[in-house]
């Protein structure tokens, strides 16, 4: 089985599509596929943000079944267009939807596996899920993350592809640096650590329930090899990444007192910087006047090199 997930800003750009399907197309040659899909682009009309911006008035229960109109509107446009090339593809429909918010994320996989002995590929609006009377109920953002690893927990797959119009996880989210990298490999309590500061490229309930069920997650980009793999291995570098917010500077990687003496002895022309060890990164507290070229320097030391 053959698990992945595609985001939403590949959905709304047509090159990609013929990017999917050759995909798909590869790999159900050897295994069931399984997509989920989040809703298309980040303002266009089914949007989530489009979605959300005219549904101010809705009630909770009237504002996930609206909501939910983009992952379906996703599933049905990617069928069509798998169906049109030749790939036995077929949506979930609402009905069928088998996650059970109530049940601790539980799904019911012998609903899909009927619509699977007919057809080679699966494709799940993500995103969504079911709780009481059989309402439809959101998974709050990046929730399309969360489908796709309860699909692998419960098809008892140990790795899932997540498809993203970045080419894994960056080193910096910070425009200033160019010569990002793609950060090849973070354990999950790395992921989430990082991700609190640079923005939730996955779901942390995500790679939480991946955690839990040793679920490798890949971060995958249509037109690159290059991934990063969230799994139980942490980073074989002493850091991995940057991110500079207001006059601080945040350090990934080991806090041993190894590391900090190199960071230190390569800062030690600079004055009047301060140093917090915290779990899984280093806080630095520098002048304003100098923080850039600092920030440009520690990248280039650490991460280009």
């Amino acid at each position: 089985m053959y698990i992945c997930k595609f985001g939403g800003l590949l959905l709304d750009d047509k090159k990609e599509y013929a990017k999917i399907f050759r995909l798909i197309k590869r790999k159900t040659k050897k295994d069931l596929v399984i997509i989920v899909v989040s809703a298309i682009g980040r303002d266009k009309p089914y949007s989530t943000n489009t979605l959300l911006n005219n549904s101010e008035y809705l009630f909770d229960k009237e504002k996930d079944a609206f909501i939910s109109i983009g992952e379906q509107y996703s599933s049905l446009k990617l069928s069509n267009y798998l169906k049109q090339k030749g790939i036995k593809s077929r949506a979930v429909l609402l009905n069928e939807l088998s996650l059970n918010i109530d049940k601790d994320f539980e799904i019911d996989i012998t609903k899909y596996n009927a619509i699977l002995n007919e057809h080679e590929c699966l494709i799940v609006p993500g995103f969504l899920g079911k709780f009481e009377f059989d309402y439809i109920k959101t998974l709050g953002r990046g929730g399309s993350d969360l489908s796709a690893v309860l699909l692998a927990k419960y098809y008892e797959e140990k790795d899932v592809y997540l498809y993203k119009d970045t080419i894994g996880v960056y080193s910096s989210i910070d425009r200033c640096i160019i010569n990002k990298e793609t950060i090849r490999n973070l354990s999950y309590d790395q992921a989430i650590t990082f991700f609190s500061y640079t923005g939730d490229v996955v779901q942390q309930k995500a790679i939480e329930v991946a955690k839990e069920n040793k679920i490798r997650i890949h971060i995958c980009n249509l037109d690159s090899k290059l991934e990063t793999i969230i799994s139980d291995e942490e980073h074989p570098w002493c850091i991995y990444g940057l991110v500079n917010i207001e006059n601080k500077i945040y350090i990934f990687g080991k806090t041993d007192d190894y590391t900090l003496m190199v960071i230190k002895d390569f800062l030690k022309e600079f004055k009047n910087i301060k140093y917090k060890v915290r779990v899984g990164f280093t806080e630095l507290s520098i002048d304003k006047d100098y923080i850039e070229n600092i920030f440009l320097e520690l990248h280039k030391r650490f991460i280009e090199s």
